[in-house]
C-alpha cells in the first residue's frame, strides 16, 4: 500500500476541474396534480483540469485521464414547487504516472421553486448532495487513507432560455466529512451547468 496523510502537509490547492461532456435522454409524465420528469444520461469528463499544488503531480486532483460517467436525474414538479434527485458514476482510469483515482459515486436531493415570465424561467434550488470516492490505486497498489465521504449543503440557481438552453451553478460547503487520514481538510466548491435541450 501507499500512505498518504495530510498530517504534515499545509497545503491550499485550487483551480479548475476537468470540464464533463454529457448526453442523455428525456422524457415526462403530467398526473392530475404534478408533473413527473426523467431523463438518463451517459458522458465523459475530459482530463484538462488545471491546480495551483506543491503535491506529487500524481497525488494532484486532476486526474488527466478521461473518464465515464453514467447518472440519472429525476424531477417532480408541483405547480411551482420542484423536488431533483440526481445521481452519477464515474469510472476513473489510470494516468500517465500510474495512478487511477477512485470510482466516484455523486447523490443529490434539492427543492427548487420555479418563477416564470415569457421565454425565461428561474429555479433557486437548496439541498443536499454527498460525494462517495472509493480507494485510489497507484500502480495497481492501493493507497492508504484515499476513500472519502463528504456530504455538502448546496445553493444555487439554475436559468432556462427558451426552453432550450439551461445555465445553472451551486455553491457547496461541506456539513460533514469523512476523509481518513487528513487532520485538518477545508473544502468548497463552486459549480458551472451548461445545458442544451435537443429536439421538442
Amino acid at each position: 500500500q501507499t500512505i498518504m496523510s495530510s498530517q504534515d502537509i499545509d497545503e491550499t490547492t485550487s483551480g479548475l476541474t476537468d470540464p464533463i461532456f454529457l448526453i442523455g435522454y428525456q422524457n415526462f409524465e403530467v398526473f392530475k396534480k404534478w408533473q413527473f420528469n426523467y431523463s438518463f444520461f451517459g458522458g465523459c469528463d475530459i482530463g484538462i483540469g488545471q491546480y495551483n499544488t506543491s503535491l506529487n503531480e500524481e497525488y494532484s486532483p486532476g486526474s488527466n485521464t478521461t473518464d465515464l460517467l453514467v447518472g440519472s436525474e429525476l424531477l417532480a414538479r408541483f405547480k411551482k414547487w420542484a423536488i431533483i434527485s440526481k445521481s452519477n458514476y464515474k469510472i476513473g482510469y489510470k494516468n500517465k504516472q500510474g495512478y487511477r483515482f477512485g470510482q466516484t459515486v455523486n447523490t443529490s436531493i434539492y427543492s427548487g421553486y420555479y418563477y416564470e415570465k415569457s421565454n425565461l424561467m428561474t429555479l433557486p434550488l437548496f439541498g443536499l448532495s454527498l460525494e462517495s470516492d472509493f480507494i485510489d490505486y497507484n500502480n495497481n497498489r492501493s493507497v492508504k487513507f484515499s476513500s472519502s465521504d463528504i456530504l455538502f449543503s448546496d445553493i444555487g440557481v439554475n436559468i432556462m432560455f427558451n426552453k432550450k438552453f439551461i445555465l445553472g451553478s451551486k455553491y457547496k460547503i461541506p456539513v460533514f466529512k469523512n476523509v481518513s487520514g487528513w487532520s485538518s481538510l477545508k473544502l468548497t466548491a463552486f459549480e458551472f451547468e451548461f445545458s442544451m435541450v435537443l429536439g421538442n
